[in-house]
């Protein structure tokens, strides 16, 4: 049975399971729509609608905050809207492909490393004195050069001297055991990690691409060069990895952790050193800090993504909620629910709260730590599991979520693995202690990594049914957030798309029960108000939003659409610019062209009607305005060209078809006295 795992055909027969288990687990997201954070990244990011110039895709403005400072996502979201426009299946099916490689890298990944036997005294996967300073041992003689099948030529004089010492001993036959089985326990790693539930926030909510890319990238950085350290020719494999490592950190910050978790693997798999690390890929290390050197030159593109500087009160609190954070991550990885789509911000206020998870990880951290000196490999999954949380679990206050569990993506691997070559570890004890046979251990084994797959996956599969609406998902995060007032905020606005207003506001009336001053809970609340002719509370509620948030910019938008319609031209001028301050839009462009032109100022008007076509050639009425402002200055064949193309984005509007008309006859009439 090991020779066929060990083959060619059985880590090809182990990749296609695990390919479709995961599309098995993940096919009925597909269908899924764009939700939340999903709408202002795609539906409203004018950055993405082309893919040349290059430039706005690389750099978008900080106005679009899931993208900001991440070239790799706005790129990738820019080929999707090549694609399928704004229908999502591509975009699901992007991340889900990009979902599929990461576990076959992690395969990879694990499978390589369970394969090396290259390291200090018997081996660094089991080496109790591994992080020891390692006597020198002089060259020995070709023929007592060690015997160890599992010995690449060329091996350092410390393992051949140790190997030799401990042929016979359980370590060695324990190590050997785990090499022949490197391929089973990768595949078992990978498939459990791949249809896991835990995941679904990262791999269904589109915009979360964020960390599956990171994942991918993050993992092929390790992976190559793992692979440089086995090849004759390792410059290609570094280079690799530089270039993974970019990318990863294109995609969201956790990229700049892989660098730090390289160098650890290194020491504990590769190197028998700190100073071996170094002088053997002091080059690959330069090539991997690159990551940092590029994010600080980013700097400047983009808002700030956390509350840091100024703030202290703010980083405590944050600091203290992520013991209790980091805790039911690590419950959900063994007891998957509930699985909450948004936490929003909470904060503890107890030391009965805060001590107990306060003490328990810490504990864990200090043992993770302290594994290096027993279990190294085990000491290695630490620091994986810790070191890439840091950037998001740690003393900076993330906005809008105290916690999330697209966060777990690659930290569950570490987990996963530990569980995997843990139970691996305990089926040897027992078979060492003839408690069990080994075909007992194979089939028990196996038909329990299976059970657990099928579980997982089908717990998967329901849910991603949560994602299949909006109203659906915001209503199971309401059942099991009932304190977030986003969370009411964003059942309420998917009952107003289903025309439920009485049960929207109901939604609206408890967020601001839970915090009155939410703004895009009173702008929306508003907007009902308009639609059942409340124009006093409307507006009042409008102006309560910008007193709270006088950055937020659908509150300005409205109000300004408001009194433009009662006549105050000058103050939705005013109001329009506000909002093109906070956060240009065509939407807004449009509404300050109307206004302008209302006020005579049609030159004016028609450069914001254009900024609108710009950011979206497909927004209909803003061509219409721009034909009619610009036949109003005369230019005919340009007002008739605009009037041609928002009648082919909209043949139904009646408005565009009357102004192509009129437009059209008078153009015949100047051709006709010419």
């Amino acid at each position: 049975m090991s020779q066929i795992w060990n083959s060619r055909r059985g880590v090809f027969l182990a990749a296609a399971v695990i390919v479709a288990a995961t599309v098995a687990a993940y096919g009925n997201s597909l269908s899924g729509p764009f939700v939340f954070d999903d709408i202002p990244s795609t539906l409203e990011n004018p950055t993405i609608r082309r893919l040349w110039p290059i430039g706005p895709v690389l750099l978008p403005p900080g106005h679009f905050a899931a993208v900001q400072r991440r070239p790799v996502i706005n790129l990738s979201l820019a080929v999707n809207y090549a694609i399928s426009g704004e229908r999502p299946w591509s975009y699901h099916l992007l991340n889900l492909a990009a979902h599929v490689l990461a576990a076959l890298v992690l395969f990879g990944v694990v499978r390589q490393t369970l394969l090396l036997s290259k390291g200090p005294g018997t081996g660094s996967f089991f080496d109790p004195t591994m992080l020891r300073n390692q006597p020198s041992v002089g060259a020995l003689p070709r023929a007592e050069k060690c015997a160890c099948p599992l010995a690449p030529e060329g091996d350092s004089p410390i393992f051949a001297a140790s190997c030799r010492e401990n042929w016979d001993s359980p370590r060695r036959e324990l190590r050997q055991r785990l090499a022949a089985a490197a391929t089973p326990l990768a595949a078992a790693v990978a498939l459990l990690w791949a249809v896991h539930p835990l995941l679904t926030d990262a791999v269904t909510y589109v915009i979360q691409r964020t960390e599956v890319l990171a994942g991918l990238f993050y993992l092929l950085t390790l992976y190559c060069t793992i692979r440089g350290h086995v090849s004759l020719r390792p410059l290609g494999w570094y280079t690799a990895a530089a270039a993974a490592c970019v990318l990863a950190t294109g995609s969201k910050e956790t990229g700049l952790t892989a660098p730090l978790v390289i160098l650890v693997y290194d020491r504990v798999f590769l190197s028998n050193s700190w100073r071996e690390v170094f002088r053997r890929r002091g080059l690959l290390y330069l090539g991997l800090s690159l990551s940092w050197i590029i994010t600080l030159a980013m700097l400047p593109y983009g808002a700030e993504g956390t509350r840091v500087f100024g703030k202290p009160r703010a980083v405590i609190e944050y600091f203290l909620a992520q013991p209790g954070i980091i805790a039911h991550y690590l419950k959900l990885c063994f007891w998957p629910s509930p699985l909450v789509f948004d936490y929003g911000m909470h904060r503890l206020e107890t030391a009965g709260q805060i001590i107990p998870f306060l003490v328990l990880i810490g504990v864990l951290f200090v043992a993770a730590l302290d594994a290096f000196r027993y279990r190294p490999w085990l000491g290695f999954l630490g620091v994986w599991f810790f070191i890439i949380l840091a950037p998001s679990s740690s003393f900076i206050p993330l906005l809008q979520q105290t916690g999330a569990e697209k966060r777990m993506y690659l930290p569950l691997a570490a987990v996963v693995t530990g569980v995997v070559v843990g139970g691996f570890l305990g089926a040897q004890w027992l078979l060492r202690q003839g408690l069990a046979s080994p075909r007992l251990l194979r089939i028990g084994g196996g038909g329990l990594v299976v059970a657990l797959a099928l579980v997982l996956g089908l717990l998967t599969v329901r849910r991603n049914a949560d994602y299949r609406s909006n109203l659906s998902i915001w209503q199971d995060t309401v059942a099991k957030v009932p304190d977030s007032a986003r969370a009411h905020d964003c059942l309420g606005l998917a009952l107003v798309l289903r025309g439920r207003l009485d049960d929207a506001m109901a939604e609206y009336r408890r967020a601001l029960e839970l915090d009155p001053a939410y703004a895009p809970t009173l702008n929306v609340m508003a907007g009902i108000q308009m639609r059942r002719g409340q124009i006093d509370a409307a507006m009042a509620n409008y102006e309560t939003a910008i007193r709270y948030q006088p950055a937020y910019e659908p509150a300005h938008t409205n109000l300004g659409n408001l009194l433009l319609t009662r006549g105050r031209t000058s103050e939705a001028i005013a109001q329009f610019r506000q909002a093109l301050k906070a956060k240009p839009n065509e939407s807004t462009y449009n509404s300050l062209g109307a206004a302008l032109a209302l006020r005579g100022q049609v030159d004016e008007a028609i450069g914001f009607f254009q900024k609108a076509v710009e950011l979206r050639p497909e927004f209909a009425n803003a061509r219409n305005n721009l034909g009619r402002a610009l036949a109003s200055r005369g230019r005919l064949a340009a007002a008739v060209a605009q009037f041609q193309a928002a009648l082919r984005l909209n043949p139904k509007d009646a408005d565009a078809r009357r102004n192509l008309d009129r437009a059209l006859a008078e153009q015949s009439r100047h051709l006709g006295g010419a």
